[in-house]
This record gives C-alpha cells, sequence and structure tokens, in this order.
C-alpha cells in the first residue's frame, strides 16, 4: 500500500506538527529517559495484536528516520 501524492503532501504536515506539537513535551525528559520511553513505546507497539494490514494503518503515520526497528509485524510475520 501506498500514498498517493496528497496523502504524503498531507503526511509530511502532520508529521511536521506532530513533531512540533510533542518537542515540547519530550523536551521535558533527560536523553536517556527519552531513550527508556522510546523503548517502552515499542515494547507497547509489538504488544498491540493486528494483522498486516493494520500495520500499515499505523506505520503510514510513523517517520521512518526515527523508527529503525519497527516493532509492529511486517509481511510474511
Amino acid at each position: 500500500m501506498h500514498l498517493a501524492v496528497a496523502g504524503r503532501r498531507c503526511r509530511a504536515t502532520l508529521l511536521k506538527n506532530r513533531g512540533a506539537a510533542m518537542s515540547p513535551v519530550l523536551g521535558a525528559l533527560s536523553e536517556s529517559e527519552q531513550e527508556v520511553f522510546a523503548g517502552l513505546l515499542h515494547k507497547m507497539l509489538a504488544a498491540l495484536p493486528g494483522n498486516t494490514v493494520e500495520m500499515y494503518t499505523i506505520c503510514r503515520l510513523c517517520d521512518e528516520r526515527a523508527c529503525e526497528d519497527c516493532p509492529l509485524p511486517g509481511p510474511g510475520d
């Protein structure tokens, strides 16, 4: 599944706005606390029941630059 051009533009805007909103909140955490938080989020996402279609629904709003080791099941998992 791929986003159309308009969808990619919308997604880019969403990621930019989400980053701007989350920056002050995450900035309250030290770098080591942010790493712990990221690890906990990774674990929580890995526990989500679902299938590949559901994974793509979640991941289409993911920032691939930040998500290097996706915990969600990929095709064939």
